[in-house]
């Protein structure tokens, strides 16, 4: 206890609030500077993320947004986080430390979750690209609902990963998507069936000239 200008202040109060706002400040400083240099180093040679992504034509994924800003955000947090975490454990605060330690427990997850969303939807829209860049309408049908696929899995993992569970809705999508792939595949089966069995000229099966046709109405 110490007397300062007529008052008497315990210092076992405030020196655990002196620590905790100093941590506070070192880790916002520190993860500003990490951050910093992963961007920094993001945009230079040899990784040239942004310009990388640009070339890939997957920027637009994102929003256009810069892959290594993001990536120098989510390292500044990760950073400010763990002293955060510190922080947090030199105050007896009750019910107000045990929020600071949950968000502390929390926000890696909830990063790891953002890099799983993010890896997901270029991946969904690089892949989508290659197989419509035939111009076939068919391939092009095909590149839309792989994106979708992809996307949606992808998102469920992220969702799972911050405690969200999404079982049910994957396994109402895997039902959707099973029957949307029967569907398309008994559909091409009978046009090929009743082509070959009832479609002769001559004793001459016409199968190759209905295939012919029908890759022609597709594309």
């Amino acid at each position: 206890m110490v007397n300062l200008l007529g008052i008497d202040i315990d210092l076992n109060l405030i020196l655990p609030v002196i620590w905790f706002l100093l941590l506070i400040i070192i880790g916002w400083v520190v993860g500003k500077v990490i951050g910093f240099a992963v961007t920094f180093i993001l945009r230079k040679k040899p990784l040239t993320l942004d310009k990388r992504m640009k070339d890939w034509k997957v920027d637009d994924a994102i929003g256009y947004a810069s892959i290594s800003k993001i990536f120098g955000r989510l390292a500044f947090w990760f950073v400010f986080v763990m002293f955060l975490g510190q922080a947090s454990s030199v105050l007896n605060l009750g019910v107000l430390s045990t929020v600071l330690l949950w968000i502390v427990g929390f926000i890696p997850r909830l990063i790891i979750a953002i890099l799983i969303a993010l890896g997901t939807l270029i991946i969904a829209d690089y892949v989508s690209d290659k197989i419509r860049a035939s111009k076939s309408k068919l391939l092009d049908l095909i590149g839309i609902v792989t994106k979708i696929v992809i996307t949606v899995f992808g998102l469920m993992m992220a969702a799972n990963q911050i405690g969200v569970n999404l079982n049910f809705l994957m396994d109402i999508f895997k039902s959707i998507i099973q029957a949307l792939s029967w569907g398309i595949a008994v559909a091409f089966a009978l046009a090929i069936g009743l082509s070959y069995g009832l479609d002769k000229t001559g004793g001459r099966s016409t199968l190759p000239m209905t295939i012919e046709k029908i890759w022609r109405k597709i594309k």
